[in-house]
């Protein structure tokens, strides 16, 4: 007898889920719901504590601004596949009857009503109909995910109902994806075909934003093959640049290289994943190692046990299951143990128990919404849903026993939900004072229109005011012209007025944003006055990937442009700065930072460049450097500071094997630094001590932990004769501390109320190393019902009391004894303006770009002027004097004069924008020259003739202290006429 079975199922436990994202929301939204309860089972190490997967990504690429784009990655687990846009339509169920709809990396369950219409299983707001084999799922914020039937398949993701064919967002994007299906025998007994596999491998995805993103493979040839069903690569182009058509299996040559990912694989489980920097990584069965190539083995130690290990410490898991539970333990290389308890069947934690037995226990309903989550010391926090599970609820209550009222905040919802693209944002909110805002949005794209705050002082409420405006999006064609492709709503302006409900455009602020090109990118910003009157506008420019290379600041001209510089894996790898003085000495400064494979900054360089052309990018003066080191764990090693070629500073630091800092050295020995990156002089621990130089012997820090790594002790000095610890904490099983230990034993002790507030701060007692703090000297802090402080005493007993508004803002400050009261007065926008104390007040206004104007007190108006780039140009005090300030094109201050003419100061820098000489209006002139470290070297007084000119001049240590200090001056000595002088204090055993 001789099969030929295809076992598809299994193939699904290798399989590598690529996720698709798209970036930023483009509509304007607001979300001013309550939050939800989050518990991440996830640990550090991709661990799922519910289910006991493992989860590994690798290589990811994206394309886009911040206002839409789209983003490719991936994830491999233990027999699962996720992603962040590719979705799935799957029946479960003994009787066929549950549907499971996943969408944007999460899963939602309905359960069949017949002729197509189905209920949602946890009451999530969202819908789900079928109509002639297209499954339409509506989300609860209007998103519409439509699957097809005729795209179902085992193989490469598992959709027995379909595959997600199209996303349409209320903002007008549209997303599309392009699938080629086939059938084949999944299996043959004595030539009969015994099922039949269903294959849909996507071709493409194109956002209507102008985007697209192109699959390819090793062979177009249908078959059940992984080298068929199984892209080994990518690429995202922008579509009004270059066309492909989305259902062919090739593309044309393109005009850009465009972010790029190629995988390997073997048969249907990938190997490796390479980025557009050729940087590979590896997500084999068992194995991750990243781009960086830090590796993570697992390992099997049973039926319902494995170990991850990292090279430097190992990770154990386990579970047992037992009535419908699932016990799960994790066990770190210093055998600290965490245990989670689970519902089998919901997949939902029910309580999570710390390494020191602290368990924080979660609530739910019948419809598995979390309604409550107690903390280890039985405080907790209740939420309530409304029948479209929005929270309408979330009550803190306190410890047991302490006596204080519940803290609660509410929020309202539209009960109809006649538009599900607004029902499910909030309408109202009200804060724990019973303050509330109100919220209004728009029909079509759900945007927020109006967010009106609870009334000031005045009786008035704050509002704010969106505007928004639908723009054209493009994509070439076949023939290679650019048409529209779709479009989408974009917020135009914010506007809020200074004062009062309503206002005219000059009283009130508004930030304006333009968009332009193809894919409605934003192009501008501009801030200042409704009328316009005042207006401060930067634009920006992007380059054809979406990168922002360019802003162009609000001063007239191309002096005030920052440019920016990106790697082909969209990382910054470089800014050039505006230049400082236009024609003048300065250049403009400029920052470049390589990376290693998984992102982290291995070397950032700061100097300065001429210009802002390649030519000028690659000529840039590097002035210092800092460099970064990392361990085989990911963690750092070394830090050190460059300067013009030399080590001026560095760091080590050691862990131990569950990662945990445990040394940080700060050597002082630059001849046993080494060389960057080995830096191979250096002790093979941050622990030990290195040779001593001329600055004495390193600075080690040592830190002690406990079960939760949570910081118990701190040593310094550790290693010499001198090691002390400085600190030592006792904590509460909240881990907020109770007590902290100083040096010399002094303790200082902390209470808290049922809310975990800090109440009480009892300082030490009178002498020293008693161990104990006083019951009598001692802060007090009280709050009211909204949680806000209502009273402050002080060490010597003196009680302050506040009073707020509704907007939470202080407006009276009710002061001790006799010490005068203080009232405050404030505009829509949360500026002070008004001071006022025993009658007498000082007021403050300001402009539409925020900035102080005026200040008016008993004596008069000081009022200030500005320069479009917010720097002061004018002081006018009452009498009318006044003092102007002049400044370089976009640098430093470079004159002060007095009624705008007379000299009173006057300020030059070296190219490095470093000020070299102040010269005063008098004649007298400072100047300063700076060392090889860029620290400041010597100062130079030169006054009217020799006598009393004076020179200070500096050296330091590895350190970066003060070394030595000198002066060229005796005149300046203090003399006392020759006789000692000897001063006596008073101090308690605290030296107080």
């Amino acid at each position: 007898m001789r099969s030929t079975l295809f076992r598809a199922a299994s193939a699904l436990a290798v399989l590598t889920a690529i996720a698709l994202a798209p970036c930023a929301a483009t509509a304007e939204s607001y979300d001013g719901a309550l939050p939800p309860p989050v518990a991440s089972m996830v640990d550090e190490n991709g661990v799922d504590m519910l289910s006991g997967t493992w989860s590994r990504s690798g290589a990811t690429m994206s394309i886009g601004s911040d206002t839409g784009g789209l983003s490719l990655s991936y994830l491999k687990t233990d027999g699962n596949m996720a992603g962040t846009l590719f979705g799935t339509i799957n029946m479960t169920g003994a009787n066929s009857t549950d549907i499971i709809v996943s969408l944007a990396g999460a899963s939602e369950k309905f359960t069949a009503l017949g002729g197509g219409q189905f209920a949602a299983a946890n009451g999530q707001g969202s819908s789900l109909v079928n109509v002639g084999g297209i499954y339409t799922y509506t989300g609860s914020d209007g998103t519409i995910a439509k699957y097809a039937y005729d795209t179902r398949s085992i193989i490469p993701r598992q959709g027995n109902q379909g595959n997600l064919i199209s996303i349409q967002r209320p903002s007008g994007e549209l997303i599309k994806l392009t699938y080629k299906t086939a059938t084949f025998c999944g299996g043959t007994y004595f030539g009969t075909c015994m099922f039949t596999v269903f294959e849909a491998r996507p071709i493409a995805i194109s956002s209507s934003l102008g985007y697209q993103l192109h699959f390819f493979y090793a062979s177009n040839t249908i078959s059940s093959s992984g080298a068929y069903a199984y892209p080994t690569s990518a690429k995202m182009f922008d579509a009004a640049v270059d066309y492909c058509d989305p259902a062919q299996d090739s593309c044309g040559t393109f005009a850009n290289a465009w972010p790029t990912v190629s995988w390997s694989n073997n048969g249907y489980a990938y190997e490796t994943a390479t980025d557009s920097l050729g940087q590979t990584g590896s997500v084999a069965s068992g194995v991750l190692t990243t781009l960086g190539g830090r590796t993570l083995t697992k390992k099997s130690t049973g039926d319902t046990s494995f170990t991850l290990s990292d090279g430097i410490g190992t990770w154990a898991y386990s579970y047992s299951e037992s009535n419908g539970k699932r016990t799960m333990t994790s066990v770190d290389p210093l055998g600290r143990a965490r245990t989670v308890v689970s519902d089998l069947a919901a997949t939902m934690p029910l309580s999570d128990t710390d390494a020191l037995g602290h368990t924080t226990v979660y609530t739910y309903d019948s419809l598995w919404r979390t309604t409550r989550v107690t903390l280890p010391e039985g405080n907790y926090t209740n939420y309530t849903y409304d029948a479209r599970s929005n929270i309408i609820e979330r009550r803190e209550v306190a410890k047991p026993g302490s006596g204080l009222a519940d803290i609660v905040t509410t929020a309202g919802y539209d009960a109809s939900c006649g538009n599900i693209i607004v029902c499910n944002k909030p309408l109202w909110t009200k804060d724990a004072a019973g303050a509330q805002t109100d919220y209004t949005y728009d029909a079509t794209h759900g945007g927020v229109l109006t967010i009106t705050r609870p009334a000031g002082a005045d009786g008035k409420r704050p509002q704010d005011r969106y505007a928004y405006a639908q723009f054209p999006t493009s994509a070439k064609n076949s023939a290679g012209e650019l048409v529209q492709s779709g479009s989408i709503w974009r917020n135009t302006s914010v506007s809020s007025c200074i004062t009062g409900d309503t206002c005219s455009t000059a009283q009130e602020t508004k930030s304006s944003f333009a968009y332009s090109g193809p894919h409605a990118a934003r192009s501008s910003s501009s801030q200042g006055s409704g009328d316009g009157v005042l207006l401060a506008t930067s634009s920006n420019t992007y380059n054809s990937v979406g990168d922002l290379v360019a802003v162009d600041g609000p001063a007239a001209g191309s002096d005030d442009v920052t440019t920016y510089r990106y790697d082909a894996a969209r990382r910054l790898v470089g800014a050039i700065g505006p230049d400082p003085d236009g024609a003048g000495v300065q250049k403009r400064s400029a920052t470049a930072i390589t990376y290693d494979g998984d992102g982290r900054a291995l070397i950032t360089a700061k100097g300065t460049v001429e210009g802002t052309s390649d030519a000028d990018w690659a000529a840039m003066n590097v002035l210092q450097r800092a460099l970064t080191v990392y361990d085989a764990a990911g963690r750092e090693r070394v830090t050190a500071a460059e300067v013009n070629g030399v080590i001026t500073a560095l760091v080590q630091n050691s862990y131990d094997s569950a990662g945990q800092l445990i040394c940080t050295a700060q050597r002082l020995n630059p001849a046993k630094f080494g060389s960057y990156p080995q830096f191979s002089d250096l002790p093979a621990s941050a622990c030990s001590l290195g040779v001593a130089g001329a600055d004495g012997p390193d600075r080690v820090s040592y830190f002690v932990y406990d079960d939760n790594g949570q910081l118990l002790e701190e040593w310094n000095a550790f290693g010499t004769a001198d090691q002390v610890r400085t600190e030592q904490y006792v904590l509460a099983t909240s881990g907020l501390p109770t007590s902290v230990t100083d040096a010399k034993n002094n303790t200082t002790t902390y209470a808290y109320d049922g809310f975990d507030r800090p109440t009480y701060t009892y300082y030490p007692v009178a002498t020293v190393g008693a161990l104990a703090a006083s019951a009598s000297d001692y802060e007090q802090t009280t709050y009211d019902a909204a949680g806000r402080v209502s009273q402050q005493r002080s060490r010597d007993g003196q009680v302050t009391s506040f009073t707020y508004d509704n907007l939470g803002r202080v407006t009276f400050e009710d002061a001790p004894g006799s010490l005068p009261d203080t009232g405050y007065v404030y505009d829509n926008l949360g500026r002070t303006t008004s001071v006022s104390q025993s009658g007498q007040a000082i007021t403050y206004s300001y402009d539409a770009l925020g900035r102080q104007i005026s200040e008016t007190g008993p004596i008069g108006t000081v009022s200030y002027q500005y320069d479009i780039q917010g720097r002061r140009t004018r002081v006018t005090w009452p009498g009318d004097f006044y003092v102007t300030y002049e400044y370089e094109a976009l640098g430093g201050l470079k004159a002060v004069r007095e009624s705008g003419s007379t000299l009173l100061a006057s300020y030059e820098y070296d190219a490095f924008g470093r000020r070299t000489k102040l010269i005063r209006g008098d004649g007298a002139v400072t100047q300063y020259t700076y060392d090889s470290a860029l620290r400041l070297a010597t100062m130079t007084h030169d006054l009217a003739g020799s006598g009393y000119d004076q020179t200070y001049g500096w050296t330091y240590g590895t350190s970066g202290q003060i070394k030595t200090s000198t002066a060229s001056n005796a005149a300046y000595t203090f003399k006392n006429n020759g006789a000692q002088i000897s001063r006596s204090y008073g101090a308690n055993g605290l030296t107080r």
